[in-house]
């Protein structure tokens, strides 16, 4: 029974792999009809029917592939095991390695011949095992592998948002070769990112989960990496055939490939790759701001600070509060303080206040690298009352103030307002009564079962007062199987408190009467009734 013809070669390896991972279950063989479940991105159900002479008539599988009347791997998979059945189990490499010296060398190279002849990435696998350099054939083999992946998934127009995981599994492999060229051989890695990056210009697929665009990110970072330290000779060949990537029609976000041109470092590119944002900008009269790639740039080539800081100021707003992040540091690394501090107070001034934490953050440590306490201290403090329930603001805060904290800390906590984040300061502080006040007046079940171990000795009537609260009210406002047993799980939680005991009958006697008709939570109830039982 040949059943290797039935599928491509690519689905036909894929699914060996699977029954190699022991992903086929459930196998079963009724009259001509054979099924079995295969875990993939889910749990896919396939359906192979035979005919009297034993030949495939007929599969299916509710996998995207399957249900386009594609053959797919989980099919393949699922014969393999029917032929091969179980896999032999190994308990120790050693046996691997005995039995393959008991063979003789002409049957092992022949046996490798034939490998390599029926999959040539097999022998691409070999070569980097041994240690042999891939050629210019090992290159254009694997072009061609990723042009089959993208082809055969483009086959019917379109991937739908079913078949998009699917695709992007196969494509893990392209990326893999990727990473290999990369330690092994420059002009391969070039080759391969740009025929990839050419090839998924042409995918139309629903996007939703963000896959392709990850793909494309992942080949912009993998370029960024290669044209930072790229020759003369490199960017003779290479640079042309980038920038026609980003003047392609097909290309809709040309970020990931400008990212990528920013590492350049010889001049000469560095200098056409400056007149060419200029270009896109006149092109594009204005509707994109591709300023931000020329100050990327300037700075990876250590652009003298005016020309960087010029083409920051022209930025617009929201792109500027992008940069500044990366101008700050710039400035930090130029040991340019006084402008740094210039610059970072401006952005303050002109940024919302709920989005300056991080460059507050940049100032707080700028000052206490530099050895402004006072300026040091005052940010911190400012830091740590914007975001009173912050652990790290908190640390820092009571390590500057030091000695004099004890008889500072309650004027510090009558200016912080009253609400659940309080919690972990009094936790921290141990100051266990206002801690159970603010759970009472503020908490949640999940809050009040958090502190439960440290306040059930000496509050426990309050808590399980305040957690059969919080129970009740989870019962009268809900209505999914989910949350009852939530509920179930959080009674048996107030067993461990002494003393609960009585309450959880209380409450189950009540939920039995009160929510009788409520057949999941019922179902649900009877963890508590096992628990119970348990403690009598």
């Amino acid at each position: 029974m040949g059943y290797k013809d039935l599928f491509d070669d690519v689905i036909f390896k894929r699914g060996m792999g699977y029954y190699s991972d022991d992903r086929v279950h459930h196998v079963k063989m009724d009259g001509h009809v054979l099924t079995g479940e295969v875990d993939g991105t889910k749990k896919y159900h396939c359906k192979i029917t035979f005919d009297a002479s034993g030949e495939v008539k007929k599969m299916s599988c509710d996998c995207p592939y399957g249900e386009n009347g594609t053959p797919c791997k989980h099919e393949a998979a699922l014969l393999v095991k029917f032929t091969y059945g179980d896999l032999p189990f190994l308990a120790d490499g050693d046996e691997f390695d005995d039995f393959v010296a008991e063979v003789n060398e002409g049957t092992k190279n022949a046996f490798l011949a034939q490998l390599f002849r029926n999959d040539p990435r097999q022998l691409e696998a070999f070569k980097r095992f041994a240690h042999i350099a891939l050629d210019e054939q090992d290159l254009m083999q694997m072009i061609a592998y990723m042009e089959g992946i993208v082809e055969r998934n483009t086959a019917k127009g379109f991937i739908d948002y079913y078949a998009m995981p699917d695709f992007d599994e196969e494509m893990n492999s392209v990326f893999e070769d990727i990473h290999n060229c990369m330690e092994e051989n420059r002009k391969h890695a070039f080759c391969l990112i740009l025929a990839t990056y050419d090839a998924l210009l042409n995918v139309e697929c629903d996007d939703s989960d963000g896959r392709l665009g990850m793909m494309f990110k992942h080949l912009g970072d993998y370029l960024g990496i290669l044209l930072s330290d790229a020759s003369q000779e490199e960017l003779d060949i290479y640079y042309d055939k980038i920038m026609s990537l980003v003047k392609d029609p097909r290309c809709d976000d040309q970020e990931y490939l400008l990212n990528a041109l920013t590492k350049v470092t010889v001049k000469e590119y560095v200098d056409r790759f400056n007149d060419a944002i200029e270009n896109l900008m006149d092109d594009d009269d204005g509707f994109r701001d591709y300023t931000h790639f020329l100050i990327e740039s300037h700075i990876n080539n250590h652009a003298p600070i005016e020309q960087v800081l010029t083409e920051y100021h022209s930025l617009h707003p929201m792109l500027k509060r992008d940069m500044a992040k990366r101008v700050c540091n710039y400035l930090l690394d130029c040991e340019e303080y006084d402008l740094f501090e210039k610059e970072l107070k401006q952005l303050l001034k002109e940024m919302p206040d709920r989005d300056n934490t991080e460059y507050m953050e940049m100032l707080k440590d700028f000052y206490k690298k530099i050895g402004n306490h006072q300026a040091y201290f005052k940010t911190l403090e400012d830091l740590f009352f914007k975001h009173p329930y912050n652990k790290d603001y908190y640390h820092e805060y009571k390590d500057v103030i030091g000695d004099d904290w004890n008889q500072k800390r309650n004027d510090i906590f009558n200016r912080i307002p009253e609400s659940i984040g309080k919690k972990n300061i009094y936790f921290e502080e141990g100051m266990y009564d206002q801690l159970m006040s603010c759970l009472e007046n503020f908490g949640s079940i999940s809050d009040l079962e958090e502190y439960m171990d440290v306040l059930k000795d000496q509050y426990s009537d309050r808590l399980i007062t305040a957690m059969a609260k919080d129970i009740d009210e989870m019962a009268l406002r809900t209505s999914n199987r989910y949350t009852y047993r939530s509920i179930a799980y959080h009674m048996n939680r107030m067993l461990a408190i002494d003393g609960a005991k009585d309450t959880v009958i209380s409450l189950l006697s009540k939920f039995r009467s009160k929510y009788r008709n409520r057949r999941a939570m019922q179902d649900e109830l009877k963890a508590v009734e096992i628990a119970l039982s348990e403690q009598a």
